[in-house]
């Protein structure tokens, strides 16, 4: 079943690499990064977003390491 489904994406994959969509992808990724990038605190960590932020750039780990984790 594994083995079915896997060769049934591959030409999905290979179509949609070949049809441009990879460039749209790519510029929002890149736009992601740039946002993480300006949104950092000064001590290189992140801290809550928007209306949940209670204290102005204080870092939290866990939420560093998600950003680190999808930056990866």
């Amino acid at each position: 079943m594994r083995n079915t489904l896997t060769l049934a994406l591959i030409p999905l994959f290979l179509f949609v690499s070949s049809t441009g969509f990879a460039d749209p992808i790519k510029d929002s990724l890149d736009k992601g990064v740039k946002f993480l990038a300006a949104n950092q605190n000064p001590d290189g960590g992140y801290g809550p977003f928007g209306k949940e932020s209670r204290v102005k750039n204080e870092s939290d780990v866990g939420i560093t390491a998600f950003i680190v984790y999808t930056m990866a």
